[in-house]
C-alpha cells in the first residue's frame, strides 16, 4: 500500500472522528476541557501539530521519515492489533474509576486525535464494565488500519486502530459501543 494512500486514509479517519466529540452512543455528559497545557494528572493535553504543506503525514499528523517501511499483515501484527484493542477496551470499561486514573490508563492506547476526542468522556457514562472474552480481528483490509471486535458485558465493542508504519504500535482511533447501547 502506498504511503500517499495511507496518509489520505488517515486524514479520512481524522475527519470522521471530528464529526462528534465523543464516540457514537456515548452519553452527552462531558468534562470541562483542561485550562492549561497539562491535565490534573500531569499528562499534557494533546494539541494538533503543524506540518509543512505537501508533507506526507501519518494518521496523527507527524511526517513520515524517509525510508520507513510500509506495514504488512503477519501473525505478529494481527496479535498486536487484537492485544491493543483488548487492552484499550479493558481500560475504557472502568466506569468506577475516578476520571484522572481512568484517563491516565486509557490515554496511552489512543492516537493523538482519539485523545482529543475522548478526553471529554466521563467514565461514569461508559456502560461496559468488563471484557468478557477473546477479541476477534474483523477488518484487515489495510495493513495500517484494523478493526477488532471486543466482547464486553454489554455486547461487542468495535475498535478501530491504526499504525503509522511497520515499526509503529497500534493506536486506537475509535471505540464504538454495540448497536443500541450508550
Amino acid at each position: 500500500m502506498s504511503r500517499t494512500w495511507v496518509a489520505a486514509l488517515g486524514v479520512g479517519v481524522l475527519l470522521a472522528g471530528c464529526a462528534t466529540g465523543a464516540p457514537v452512543g456515548q452519553a452527552s455528559t462531558l468534562r470541562a476541557a483542561p485550562t492549561s497545557s497539562a491535565s490534573s494528572s500531569g499528562a499534557p493535553t494533546p494539541t494538533p501539530m503543524e506540518v509543512p504543506p505537501g508533507t506526507v503525514e501519518y494518521h496523527d499528523g507527524t511526517p513520515i521519515p524517509p525510508g520507513e517501511p510500509d506495514p504488512v499483515w503477519d501473525e505478529v501484527s494481527r496479535a498486536a492489533a487484537v492485544a491493543a484493542a483488548t487492552g484499550a477496551v479493558a481500560a475504557f470499561a472502568r466506569p468506577d474509576l475516578p476520571y484522572e486514573r481512568w484517563w491516565a490508563e486509557l490515554a496511552p492506547a489512543l492516537s493523538v486525535q482519539a485523545q482529543m476526542d475522548y478526553q471529554y468522556v466521563d467514565p461514569i457514562n461508559v456502560p461496559a464494565r468488563a471484557v468478557t472474552g477473546p477479541a476477534v480481528l474483523i477488518d484487515e483490509a489495510s495493513a495500517s488500519v484494523a478493526g477488532v471486535q471486543v466482547p464486553t458485558d454489554v455486547g461487542p465493542y468495535t475498535v478501530t486502530l491504526s499504525r503509522a508504519g511497520a515499526e509503529a504500535g497500534w493506536l486506537v482511533e475509535r471505540i464504538t459501543p454495540p448497536e443500541g447501547v450508550g
